[in-house]
């Protein structure tokens, strides 16, 4: 059986029957920014029976984010298959995305005990959306259009703090946010973009491509992996010391030096992940960053965290520090699976896995998550691969759903 088809197959059928829910909802939420907690809007999105829009299902609400993911995986199903049906949804879902207006930035759906509501203007969804749309457009990102390109560059010029970082949200004056490693990297593909568009053009973003480069690279630990946050260099000089680290888990240091978020042990295989594909998607664009190394280094701790049994390939969860209490986070997440399957085409291409590695972890990755965590709800992929008392303390989040999944697989199956 080939299980990345039999995956793609389940993660296409069911977007497709999202998009047809999406067109039968008429909801409004309100705004916040997410450093004051202040109100600052309402957004509201009616939708029509001819709308193409994707139905999110988890928050049970039709999202830009979602309809964006999908349109790309329509696209490379129209690809596969020929099929006019598949074509018809993604030029309907890319209208609607196009007419969003993405690089000035996009409201982050989240939850809390109460109910749903928006963040303003979020990295994450701005991000994914404008690259599944670059995707589509199929276009030399050296020709976006030159007003498109300002308010995408004023947008990350908001974003911006100490000259190499990107938060996750717009900063009121003076704030200054946690310094997280899948944001900047984010921020890092973003600015590449739109440095590549505006040469021989006034430029308001502060420092330069380089020292966001740098600060990523000094945050990768020894061993290869990024934490959530930049622990600082005295915790990552500590953990090189081989013959310390196992006596950095002391219950004292991690009350003390170790403690919370910005522990060099506090962190999760997708962030990690995401932190790896945005870098070598800036690596693309440009080659003269010098990433290879951190690129190289961040997939074997990858690699040497993946296990074989019978086949099936899956993640080995036991260095993750377990949730001691609710939280939003992306631990144990099985989207983990899906950025490495459009990291496989990547790394081939720079040459640090072989076409056989590819297609054997390609295979057994899928296989594992096509016996064990198949759904017959929605979303068809269950969001977590671990056990019930570890998902009870994780709180909802919109990239359960199938669109993150089927668009980073669909990068995959364009390689196919």
């Amino acid at each position: 059986m080939d299980y990345v088809a039999e995956v793609w197959q389940k993660l296409s059928s069911e977007l497709a029957a999202l998009q047809d829910s999406g067109a039968k909802s008429d909801y409004s939420r309100p705004v916040y920014n997410h450093f004051t907690d202040r109100q600052v809007g309402d957004y509201r999105i009616r939708t029509h029976s001819e709308d193409h829009f994707v139905l999110n299902p988890v928050s049970g609400y039709p999202a830009i984010f979602d309809t964006a993911l999908a349109a790309k995986v329509f696209f490379e199903q129209y690809k596969i298959t020929g099929e006019k049906k598949w074509k018809k949804r993604y030029t309907g879902a890319e209208e609607i995305v196009q007419s969003f207006n993405p690089y000035s930035g996009l409201h982050e759906l989240k939850w809390d005990p109460v109910d749903w509501w928006w963040d303003e203007k979020s990295i994450f969804p701005t991000g994914v959306v404008l690259s599944s749309i670059w995707t589509l457009d199929n276009k030399d990102l050296s020709e976006i259009p030159p007003v498109k390109i300002e308010k995408l560059r004023d947008y990350l010029s908001k974003l911006q703090y100490e000259t190499d970082k990107f938060s996750h949200y717009i900063l009121p004056e003076g704030e200054i946010p946690s310094d997280v490693l899948n944001t900047t990297a984010m921020g890092l593909y973003l600015r590449t973009v739109v440095d590549q568009n505006s040469r021989g053009t006034e430029n308001n973003l502060k420092g330069s491509i380089d020292s966001s480069v740098r600060h990523i690279q000094t945050s990768q630990r020894p061993d290869g992996f990024w934490p959530y946050t930049h622990s600082g260099s005295l915790q990552n000089e500590l953990f090189s010391i081989d013959r310390l680290r196992p006596l950095l888990r002391h219950r004292l240091l991690r009350r003390t030096i170790f403690r919370g978020s910005r522990s060099i042990f506090y962190g999760d295989t997708t962030h990690h992940c995401m932190v790896l594909y945005y870098l070598i998607k800036s690596h693309f664009i440009t080659d003269s960053l010098n990433l290879e190394n951190s690129i190289i280094n961040g997939w074997e701790f990858i690699r040497n965290k993946i296990c074989w049994s019978e086949g099936q390939a899956h993640f080995d969860y036991s260095w993750i520090q377990e949730p001691q209490r609710t939280e939003f986070t992306a631990k144990y997440d099985t989207t983990s699976y899906f950025y490495i399957m459009s990291l496989l085409p990547k790394l081939k291409k720079l040459r640090i896995i072989s076409k056989r590695e590819l297609k054997k972890l390609a295979q057994g990755l899928m296989r594992y998550l096509y016996k064990n965590n198949l759904s017959a709800d929605f979303p068809c992929i269950k969001p977590h691969d671990c056990e019930y008392r570890l998902r009870r303390k994780i709180l909802p989040a919109i990239w359960w759903s199938s669109s993150l999944k089927g668009a980073l697989l669909s990068e995959y199956m364009a390689y196919q």
